[in-house]
């Protein structure tokens, strides 16, 4: 690749990221402003799920086979955690 490709290449690259970075402001701008009118709260919380990782974790089942049937280890650390 000669020196014209290339920076023909790097031009590109840094408008498509400028685009990325103009839309993400423009979306939390989105967020926080749905967030003052209150109609916007996030993904709700899955009650039902930590409720289950508990009692599999109580009986004495370990991270991974907490996790194997629904969700990943980090989750159950996260339910675990709160």
């Amino acid at each position: 690749m000669n020196i014209v490709e290339h920076l023909k290449a790097k031009g590109a690259f840094l408008e498509v990221l400028d685009r990325h970075s103009c839309r993400r402001e423009r979306q939390l701008g989105g967020i926080e402003a749905a967030k003052k009118r209150g109609v916007y709260k996030g993904r709700p919380e899955n009650v039902e799920l930590k409720n289950k990782i508990r009692e599999l974790r109580a009986t004495g089942l370990s991270l991974s086979k907490c996790a194997a049937a629904q969700c990943s280890i980090s989750t159950v650390q996260r339910a675990l955690k709160d």
